[in-house]
């Protein structure tokens, strides 16, 4: 009997096929952004550091942070950035909600740099999700393993461990739990032996009607 394509196989089979196809350009795209954040913060945090106005303000050091927030262009919506590595942020750069820089105008390098990432991020995304439906039509369409692998055959190299059949787990027979649970044992049964996961072995006659057979 062939496998059966469950839910949850779906799901396993179809994560592969999106990691395989956009991981390394997300990835890529992750450290355009971490590049980006690198800059925002050098130009707005380091120039402070040990100059007057920031000893004026009584400003300290909060610690190192990786993520903080800023304003690209015109809005009121903050933009969440993440830094290559944790790095000092100052007393007076926190708020509410977090760590918040000032804002950049629309025609500020750093905005145009952030507008052509995001409109990368977001045609990939776009592009994920159409595959990633089309996809899922796909495997929705199969039911079992032995079906799938003549319709897309090149999925045994990149899914071969999901679509094997795991071998059946042994299940103890009442017969042989008779004996654990002290119960009676009537004058018909069987003889079955099963070993326990504590490595005792069971073996004795008992009413188990699936010893007959």
């Amino acid at each position: 009997m062939s496998l059966r394509l469950t839910t949850s196989l779906r799901e396993e089979i179809l994560a592969r096929l999106l990691a395989r196809a956009f991981s390394e350009r997300e990835t890529a795209l992750d450290l355009k952004f971490q590049a980006l954040a690198l800059q925002v913060y050098t130009r707005v945090v380091v120039p402070m550091k040990g100059y007057s106005k920031v000893k004026a303000l009584g400003s300290v050091w909060v610690g190192e942070k990786a993520e903080f927030y800023v304003q690209f262009g015109e809005g009121k919506n903050y933009t969440k950035l993440r830094l290559p590595k944790p790095m000092p942020f100052f007393a007076d750069q926190i708020r509410n909600w977090g760590l918040t820089l000032e804002k950049f105008e629309s025609n500020d390098e750093l905005t145009l740099q952030y507008v052509r990432l995001r409109g990368e991020k977001d045609a990939v995304r776009q592009e994920r999700v159409k595959i990633s439906r089309e996809t899922e039509a796909v495997l929705a369409s199969i039911t079992t393993a032995k079906v799938l692998l003549e319709t897309w055959p090149e999925l045994g190299t990149l899914c071969k461990d999901l679509l094997v059949e795991k071998p059946k787990q042994e299940v103890l027979v009442p017969g042989a739990l008779n004996k654990v649970f002290d119960l009676p044992v009537g004058k018909k049964g069987g003889f079955r032996s099963r070993t326990l996961a504590t490595g005792l072995t069971l073996s004795e006659v008992s009413n188990d009607p699936l010893a007959q057979n």
